[in-house]
């Protein structure tokens, strides 16, 4: 290929990349109004040879089939968190080609990983010597909870390997933090506040709790770095009070865990700090985990638990030990990293122990940010990335 038509062939795809990934972005989902983006997607996928379905909750899954072999699920979410304050973004939220940027909420997280893995699927449909299947799934609500639509995914297909969808700067990810929302609920007796020896100030023992438990220690994983334990909301009942003890006051934390970390060892490592000191003041103390509620744009009604576990793929394991040669042939950086937040990959590696690695173009920092943005070059390397992926995944015929 001469240097002028390799130039032509680029700004084809360039073209054919933004005008794709501008849609998608143009078709608003902020979860869980998903359904705009669900019906581009699947149209996106059909035109591309998937075979394509929309399950119960509106995760959209598309299927190439290439023969017998191994089965690789990619999935990406499509549902973004709100625009915010307008008054931030200098440029249409909704999509627009500024420069070599494309510009949008989600053009990072997680619509233009999403759009760089349809093109990559498409090279391997026309010409590839691959054996396998390959899975595309645009997943819905994972801004709501890490890992339940996903799950969902996964009751309907077995895959031999889990490529996640997220922002990491065309560098493979091999594993990330857990996060748990932990509440933490005291129960006091309310009083007149000019009598307050009569009452027990449920945001007293609230405060002693708090400085007891910025002294408990977390693990640390050599991987992963140590675990976290962040005050993010509190509040006393009654609010606001006039001349009344407050009888209550609830605390949420946001609990980041390392590899290994369960639901109940985050929740009885809190109460171990917490009860002790409700009980001495005479107070009642209910650790538990947030749930998450709400209903899918398919209808169907979610209840889960917020809790989403750690992992990591070990470095000599597969899949890691086939895609860092495969990336490092095609000129790519060869390193590893880890994401410092929360996927849905703790569904598949935390939860179900699916071999789990995670990729795409963008950077991790400026997901949810006013002007969200990729450039054009950042998706051009994440199609090559995910071709290489996806080609040292599947087998070869």
């Amino acid at each position: 290929m001469t240097t002028e038509t390799a130039d032509e062939a680029r700004t084809v795809t360039d073209v054919d990349l933004t005008a794709t990934l501008l849609n998608l972005i143009g078709a608003t989902s902020v979860s869980p109004a998903v359904e705009p983006a669900a019906k581009a997607l699947s149209t996106l996928l059909t035109s591309s040879g998937f075979e394509v379905s929309v399950d119960d909750w509106g995760n959209v899954i598309g299927r190439l089939d290439f023969g017998p072999g191994p089965v690789v699920l990619y999935d990406a979410h499509i549902d973004t968190v709100e625009v915010g304050d307008r008054s931030r973004w200098r440029h249409d939220p909704v999509g627009e080609l500024v420069g070599d940027l494309i510009v949008g909420r989600g053009a990072v997280d997680t619509k233009g990983p999403l759009v760089a893995a349809v093109h990559a699927a498409r090279q391997l449909a026309t010409g590839s010597d691959v054996t396998g299947s390959l899975i595309i799934s645009g997943s819905v609500d994972e801004e709501l909870a890490e890992g339940p639509s996903l799950g969902r995914i996964l009751d309907q297909v077995t895959p031999d390997v889990v490529v996640i969808g997220e922002p990491s700067d065309n560098v493979l990810s091999i594993g990330q933090r857990g996060r748990g929302e932990v509440v933490v609920d005291i129960t006091g007796a309310s009083s007149h506040s000019a009598f307050p020896e009569s009452g027990v100030n449920a945001v007293d023992v609230m405060a002693e709790s708090l400085l007891a438990l910025r002294d408990m220690p977390l693990l640390t994983d050599p991987n992963l770095g140590v675990g976290q334990l962040t005050l993010v909301s509190i509040q006393s009942s009654p609010y606001p009070s006039q001349s009344t003890v407050p009888a209550g006051c609830v605390a949420v934390f946001d609990r980041r865990t390392v590899v290994g970390e369960t639901e109940d060892e985050v929740l009885a490592e809190i109460r171990a700090v917490v009860e002790p000191i409700a009980h001495r003041h005479g107070a009642g103390a209910v650790v538990r985990l947030a749930r998450a509620s709400w209903r899918t744009w398919r209808g169907h009604e979610v209840d889960a638990p917020v809790f989403a576990p750690a992992w990591h793929q070990v470095a000599d394991s597969w899949p890691v030990r086939a895609v860092v040669p495969a990336l490092d042939g095609r000129g790519f950086d060869s390193r590893t990293t880890t994401w410092q937040f929360c996927t849905h990959g703790s569904e598949s590696a935390g939860r179900r122990g699916i071999p789990t690695i995670g990729y795409g173009p963008g950077r991790p920092d400026v997901a949810h940010t006013a002007d969200e943005a990729i450039s054009l070059s950042e998706l051009r390397q994440g199609v090559d990335g995910y071709h290489a992926i996806f080609t040292a995944l599947l087998g070869s015929s």
